[in-house]
């Protein structure tokens, strides 16, 4: 009797215990219904083609910039940490360690350079037709790390009658 006494009781403190003992910690501040997550660094960029320059795309293309800096805004509303490209890029422009590089370098440089565990690709393309312009969105993400395509998303804008030649430098 005292046998079996002994095993419902290990198994009743096992069973009540058992999960506390294998949990993980609660950081302090946080409770248990509100544990911190870590999230990854993020860096949105231009697309450019083979031989573009990253800096002379950015500068030239006020849609292109909006672009950037509103998914920068989304990342930061949701608790992401960004790393402004233009601002790594500006910093670079006098590093001679960068100069002479083409460009495939250069972003793989600068992506390196950030720390950013994500960089995300924006590209940005005008449609203008006769019942208006609208701007479409070329967005892929990659692990910073690996190159591996985390996802893609294309999306357009509305319509409107505006002068997009302005806003896309040409």
């Amino acid at each position: 009797m005292k046998r079996t006494t002994k095993i419902i009781l290990a198994l009743i403190l096992s069973y009540g215990f058992g999960p506390a003992l294998f949990a993980q910690s609660t950081p302090a501040g946080a409770t248990r219904k509100e544990t911190r997550q870590i999230q990854p660094t993020i860096m949105v960029i231009p697309f450019t083609k083979e031989n573009e320059d990253l800096r002379t795309i950015l500068d030239s293309f006020v849609t292109l910039r909006v672009a950037i800096v509103k998914m920068q805004e989304a990342f930061n509303e949701r608790g992401f940490t960004t790393v402004d490209f233009r601002a790594k890029a500006n910093a670079t422009k006098t590093d001679n360690m960068y100069k002479g590089m083409n460009q495939q370098d250069l972003k793989t440089r600068l992506i390196e350079a950030s720390g950013a565990d994500i960089y995300v690709e924006v590209e940005a393309n005008q449609q203008t037709s006769s019942s208006g312009n609208s701007v479409r969105l070329i967005i892929n993400s990659y692990d910073a790390f690996t190159g591996r395509n985390m996802g893609s998303k294309t999306s357009e804008s509305g319509k409107s009658y505006t002068d997009l030649q302005e806003s896309f430098g040409d």
